[in-house]
């Protein structure tokens, strides 16, 4: 029930929500770093000392093109090309009367930004200064007019800084935002180790309401059923170990009484046939009385073994139950028993089983009948198959002048072995009635 109302958002609703945040933040400060640089150029390229600078800069690279390139006066073509790649820088190349170069007559392909720095460019140095620089050509030399808005060559430099103040700051306000999970990520780690290792049953705090919260949930509901089963196994290997310490020593005095009676047979110590034959009946009921405490024993003491893989058949299942049940039928008879048995073989099945194993269930069952049960009353037993499962039903009414003391793991191995049969095994005991029901698959023909 906790687990079920812990789950009230959405981690991936969170996500989205921090991202579109981060978002969010990172474009306001990439317009205002975009701003902030535009002023910023603007009035630094607006400099007198700047354009200056710059138009001796671009003035050079001019003339390293046209040796490069070898350039005459007349190569007014490959002059032009260069300005339309440096088409924020307006050029004129004359000498004496002869203008061999004019940007505003020879580059004709003007982009849209370039048309509206025309003006800008006049030669009457009113809005931008012009610089006058020679310049050698492979002809002759001349002279360069250079002017230019050289605010543009800066361009690329602000769309990188822009787009790495948008990287930056929307990876910080998204790591801000998911600080608290991931740290609650690191922290379920730690506690799976502590867990493992130091504190076996250490809790997960539980903090928020969405899958990593029940993540937690869920990890700590494991560890408890898992140290609770490993409690349960404790108890029984300490139960066990009582038991057997228990009747380890109680075997002692029946098997002193068995050996005093075949001291008395050997040395002939009885005074007629009739005393031979109680003191031989009693030593008898004291050998089977040590016969079913070692059985016990036993049985206790195979279950600290590690269990071992069955021996699976494929049989047919109505001939098998039919001889299983029919011997354990024989053996109540032959007690003294009224066993009252109904079979109900609808249809031909197979049964995959461990015969031994399968087996041993209705001896450990039959056992207790001759233990505890009445034997004047009938022993109910009917099977039945419901779709593909086959249930046995026994009962009987326990006796009231018997009284065996069990630990009861005859029965407890029954409900392991049918569980390894992928079955199901149920007792019921009222004090009165004893009740035992079996489901196990079975395969239809």
């Amino acid at each position: 029930m906790l687990i079920e109302k812990l789950r009230k958002e959405s981690l991936y609703s969170q996500v989205l929500l921090y991202i579109i945040v981060s978002a969010g933040v990172a474009l306001v400060l990439y317009g205002t770093t975009v701003a902030y640089l535009n002023d910023y150029l603007q009035e630094y390229s607006k400099r007198s000392e700047i354009i200056e600078q710059d138009s001796k800069k671009y003035a050079q690279r001019l003339q390293d093109f046209i040796e490069v390139h070898e350039l005459e006066r007349t190569d007014i073509d490959r002059i032009a090309r260069w300005n339309e790649i440096n088409w924020y820088v307006s050029l004129k190349v004359y000498q004496n009367d002869t203008v061999y170069f004019d940007s505003f007559l020879h580059y004709v392909d003007w982009t849209k930004e370039s048309d509206n720095l025309t003006d800008s460019f006049g030669w009457d140095g009113t809005s931008r200064p012009c610089f006058e620089y020679p310049i050698h050509f492979k002809d002759g030399d001349a002279i360069l007019l250079i002017s230019g808005c050289f605010f543009y060559q800066y361009e690329m430099m602000i769309s990188f800084a822009s787009f790495t103040v948008f990287l930056v700051a929307f990876l910080f306000c998204f790591i801000f935002l998911c600080r608290r999970r991931f740290g609650y990520i690191e922290e379920i780690h730690k506690g799976l180790e502590r867990m493992n290792r130091e504190e076996p049953t250490h809790q997960i705090s539980l903090k928020g309401n969405d899958e990593l919260t029940c993540l937690a949930a869920y990890i700590n509901v494991m560890n408890a059923s898992i140290q609770n089963q490993r409690r349960l196994e404790q108890e029984m290997i300490e139960k066990n170990r009582e038991i057997i310490a228990a009747i380890s020593h109680d075997i002692r005095t029946p098997l002193t009484s068995v050996i005093c009676y075949l001291d008395f047979l050997k040395d002939s110590r009885y005074e007629n046939q009739e005393v031979m034959n109680r003191y031989i009946e009693n030593a008898r009921t004291r050998a089977y009385q040590i016969k079913g405490m070692t059985e016990e024993l036993f049985e206790r003491s195979i279950q600290k073994e590690k269990q071992k893989e069955l021996n699976w058949e494929v049989l047919n299942g109505n001939e098998f139950v039919s001889q299983v049940i029919s011997e354990m039928f024989f053996t109540l008879r032959e007690d003294g028993f009224h066993p009252d048995f109904n079979f109900d073989f609808k249809y031909a099945f197979e049964m995959k089983v461990d015969v031994i194993a399968f087996r041993r269930v209705f001896d450990n069952i039959c056992s207790n009948i001759l233990k505890y049960a009445d034997s004047t009353l009938p022993v109910l037993l009917t099977t039945e198959i419901k779709g593909e499962t086959l249930e046995i039903m026994e009962k009987n009414i326990k006796s009231a002048s018997r009284y065996v003391e069990s630990t009861g793991i005859g029965l407890y191995n029954s409900k392991k072995i049918v569980q390894q049969h992928k079955g199901e095994m149920k007792v019921k005991n009222d004090g009165y009635y004893f009740e035992v029901h079996i489901t196990l698959p079975i395969i239809l023909k």
